[in-house]
């Protein structure tokens, strides 16, 4: 800023840029720099607000846009200094001592509190809370046989249909670990029922087990007939029901020539089965001959008597060794009863 000799009326640059500087306080903007102009139109301010033209010009020309000239009685040649301002964008500042322990104490109550154990492996079972550790807290296969004390596990905490006999051991399950009344009757033995223990099984199908099988016999090994027809062997039996005699008898027979023909035969309670008889021929080139025979005869319950019969024997014929044999079965050969 300059002055003209004998014309000191009008503000200094330091008295300018210091009301430059109030009025920028003010208005809360920052000055960032500092345009001097000079006046070029001559002759003294005669008060404020009158403009001089190239002042006025300059105040408004386009490329620096609009400037404002600071107040004052100015006279004769000057420069007037002008400020270019701008609005300050607003400042994020630090937060104060108080504001922040108000924000750790605001994280504290929202998350909560921890304690730090000390050392390692000192959380045990009474630091937990009662149901506070889930299955799915456990990785797979933490939790063996050996961390599992004795009796701990009972029935009503294993599921259903969880324990298969591929997981139990041989011989684990025994009779005292069964409840025999939760026991359905053995597939395909539905008569069982009827037994009073499995060891000793009173009847099947209904009938005693010993009416099942009758077993009777007889034998000689000397001569039993010489020259003369009758029986050989016979033996009693007694049928504890209506069923079967499976029969089966044998001699040995020799001859002193001339030839004979002999007929062997069964006979149950005195009556001939047909189906047994048989006939053997002996002769000068064979003397010797064994009559073997078997049938089966339906009889009813009781007693009877199964006899092994010689017929037509002669003089020189002799019946030697003999067996018989009964066997008495309550069901024919399809199973059925008779």
């Amino acid at each position: 800023m300059g002055t003209r000799a004998g014309q000191e009326s009008y503000g200094g640059p330091q008295d300018q840029r210091a009301a430059m500087e109030r009025w920028a306080d003010y208005k809360k903007i920052d000055t960032v720099a500092e345009h001097l102009d000079e006046d070029e139109c001559g002759g003294t301010w005669r008060g404020l607000g009158q403009l001089r033209p190239f002042l006025d010009t300059r105040q408004n020309r386009p490329d620096d846009g609009p400037r404002r000239s600071l107040g004052g009685r100015l006279s004769g040649s000057t420069r007037d200094m002008e400020v270019r301002t701008m609005r300050v964008p607003f400042r994020r500042g630090r937060p104060s001592p108080a504001m922040a322990v108000a924000f750790v104490a605001l994280l504290a109550a929202l998350s909560g509190t921890a304690v730090a154990l000390p050392g390692q492996s000192t959380v045990d079972s009474g630091d937990l809370k009662r149901g506070a550790v889930k299955s799915s807290d456990l990785a797979r296969s933490a939790v063996t046989g050996s961390k599992i004390r004795n009796s701990a596990i009972t029935g009503p905490k294993i599921q259903n249909g969880t324990i298969t006999g591929a997981k139990l051991a041989n011989d684990t399950v025994t009779g005292a670990q069964l409840n025999e009344s939760t026991l359905g009757a053995v597939p395909r033995a539905e008569h069982a029922n009827t037994s009073t223990t499995a060891g000793n099984a009173n009847t099947v199908g209904g009938r005693a087990a010993n009416s099942l099988v009758r077993v009777a016999s007889a034998g000689a090994d000397g001569n039993v007939l010489v020259g003369v027809d009758g029986t050989a062997l016979s033996t009693p039996i007694e049928a504890p029901s209506t069923g079967f005699l499976v029969i089966n008898a044998g001699s040995d027979v020799s001859n002193v020539p001339p030839a004979d023909i002999v007929d062997c035969f069964i006979a149950v309670d005195g009556a001939e089965s047909l189906p047994s008889a048989r006939t053997i021929e002996l002769s000068a080139e064979n003397t010797q001959e064994n009559c073997t025979t078997e049938t089966v005869v339906q009889v009813a319950a009781g007693n009877h008597v199964v006899a092994f019969e010689y017929a037509d024997v002669d003089t020189g014929t002799t019946v030697g060794a003999s067996s018989l044999q009964v066997l008495f079965v309550p069901f024919g050969g399809t199973g059925a009863l008779p």
